[in-house]
Formats: structure tokens, sequence, C-alpha cells
């Protein structure tokens, strides 16, 4: 997924939903001072390591830490969000975390995700396209792909 959306115009307002201890979302605010990243996560011990990661990438500055189950403590909008889902949380909260999008990103905004073919792939793309105006595949590799939704 990073090596797709390095390529990618993120914006400077990312939020990484379901963030765990950061990895994706801290990359992003390393790789461009000028971002500003939201990392929100229900597991508070994941949040714990997501800050001392931030901390020894030096990009603390740069990050907000939020704990929200799904976008329930999320008040802001964002020029990107950036998810890979916890599939074993099941269809529920996953669907949750796509529905929710549109009401988070701004006009022109993005939902880019990661999601393994095994784990409902196929059925996940059809639901991004009653949600959003435009939904692509931008990169298969090894099972996974990597869908960019567009508000």
């Amino acid at each position: 997924m990073l090596e797709t959306i390095a390529k990618t115009d993120l914006g400077e307002r990312i939020l990484d939903l379901g963030c765990g201890v950061g990895p994706i979302g801290l990359i992003l605010a390393h790789l461009d001072p000028k971002r500003h990243v939201c990392l929100a996560d229900v597991n508070l011990r994941a949040l714990d390591c997501a800050k001392a990661n931030a901390e020894k990438l030096g990009v603390s500055s740069q990050v907000e830490i939020v704990a929200s189950d799904v976008y329930h403590s999320i008040t802001s909008t964002f020029d990107c969000i950036v998810t890979n889902p916890p599939i074993r949380a099941g269809k529920k909260v996953t669907y949750a975390m796509y529905a929710g999008a549109p009401d988070h990103l701004s006009q022109g905004g993005r939902l880019i995700l990661v999601i393994r073919k095994q784990q409902g792939a196929e059925s996940c793309f059809a639901y991004l396209q009653t949600l959003f105006s435009k939904v692509e595949k931008v990169a298969q590799k090894k099972g996974y792909r990597v869908y960019i939704a567009t508000k």
C-alpha cells in the first residue's frame, strides 16, 4: 500500500483509521513535513505504541492520536483517509469504516485501503461503488488489492 500511495497526492490532512501502532500514518508524516496525520484506533495499547513510534521518528508535532471506535471521536474532515482495515473485527466494523468516510472527507478527498482478495476484496469494491463517485483498483500484488475511492 505504501509503495502505491507514496506516488499519490494525499493532501495535508490525513486520517489513519484503525492505525494500530501507526506504521502507515507515521511513514506518511515522515515523508512530508507539511502533513498533519491523525492516528485513530480503538486499542489504547496500540495508541501508546503509536505515540512512542511518533516520538522515535521525530514526527510528534505532525501527529494527533485519537482513541476512537471507528469515527465516534473524529470530528474533523480530511483530504485523505488511509486504512488497513481490521478484517477480523468483522464486516460490520469494516463497512462502518467505509460508510463513514465520505462524511469525514473534504470534497475530492480519498479513502485509500488495502484488502486481501481472500478477505472480501471484490465485495468491498462493490460496496465502495455505492458510497463514492469513483473507485479504482490501483494495485494488486500477492493476493492484496489497494483501492482508492474518491468523494
